[in-house]
């Protein structure tokens, strides 16, 4: 060490070599972000603080114009920071903002369990709803939703039942509640109900009915979108879709729907399968399930597809 000390003092005994280092600490302190660091230490910084921090504020100097530039850095989601450290000025590195925030929506994304949904439900958004008179107080209950979940996820939260015409945004109002319920740290499960009925015909091959089962039972907070579209037979009503709602009923788990069909018109639909057997008693018998767990909502307006 002494050797390589000894070796800096002569090599600063030069004149050249001198006036160069002069010129180059000249051009650190007077960096802007250089300079901003040290006014606002102003009452703490000495020539020897300066002699001794001198070799970090060229390091960050000379990162951040790179980063500046756009020039090639050994990390792009770094970024360098001045700290004080009581008796010298340090160059630290940490995570930049646009990469926190882009951690931040893959976290999100991660939250959201989607099965046969269409990929813009991951732009969907509460503020992006158009605030009609009619849609106010539906936003309102999602809203109040989240914050009692948030505030006490053990407590049974009843979820909601969207019903209306095609095209008037329920599936995106579900969605835009899934992303807010997923920013705050809930996990969503989100099915396009229909596209499951019709996949889940080849889980018996492949043995993924039972994990398809337990997934939709099991989920923290479960969203079944377009219920009523699907064709209805006493399996499907009875075994699956009856099942999943009996155990979310019993263990109290929110759970929304959306739908063409309003409660009396979904009965209706479950009490016709496909084979023309009409079962009015295990209908209403699914629909009881479905009354418990979430408040029937009409949602109007214009259809936003066309």
């Amino acid at each position: 060490m002494d050797n390589i000390a000894d070796g800096l003092k002569k090599r600063l005994l030069d004149p050249n070599l001198r006036k160069r280092y002069e010129e180059q600490r000249e051009a650190v302190v007077n960096y802007p972000e250089v300079a901003s660091f040290l006014k606002d230490h102003n009452d703490l910084v000495t020539p020897a603080v300066l002699e001794r921090s001198f070799a970090k504020l060229n390091e960050f100097m000379i990162e951040t114009k790179k980063r500046k530039e756009k020039q090639p850095v050994a990390n792009p989601h770094l970024e360098p920071v001045l700290v004080w450290h009581g008796t010298y000025i340090d160059c630290v590195y940490r995570q930049t903002a646009d990469y926190k925030k882009e951690a931040r929506q893959k976290a999100i994304k991660k939250r959201i369990n989607s099965f046969y949904m269409s990929k813009d439900i991951a732009e969907a958004s509460l503020s992006a709803i158009d605030l009609t008179p009619a849609r106010e107080p539906i936003v309102s209950k999602m809203i109040g939703f989240s914050e009692r979940y948030t505030s006490d996820p053990t407590s049974f939260q009843k979820g909601l039942y969207l019903y209306g015409n095609f095209g008037v945004g329920k599936s995106y109002m579900l969605a835009a509640l899934a992303q807010q319920l997923a920013e705050l740290g809930h996990q969503v499960t989100m099915v396009h109900y229909p596209s499951m009925a019709v996949e889940l015909k080849n889980s018996f091959q492949n043995n993924t009915m039972l994990l398809k089962l337990n997934t939709l039972k099991e989920s923290s907070i479960l969203m079944l979108d377009d219920i009523g579209a699907e064709a209805n037979s006493s399996w499907l009503r009875d075994d699956f879709l009856g099942v999943v709602l009996q155990y979310r009923m019993q263990e109290q788990l929110p759970t929304f729907f959306s739908s063409n069909f309003g409660f009396k018109e979904l009965q209706k639909h479950f009490e016709v399968t496909q084979k023309g057997d009409v079962e009015p008693l295990k209908a209403m018998r699914v629909m009881e399930r479905v009354r418990y767990l979430a408040e029937e909502v009409n949602v109007t307006g214009k259809n936003q597809r066309r």
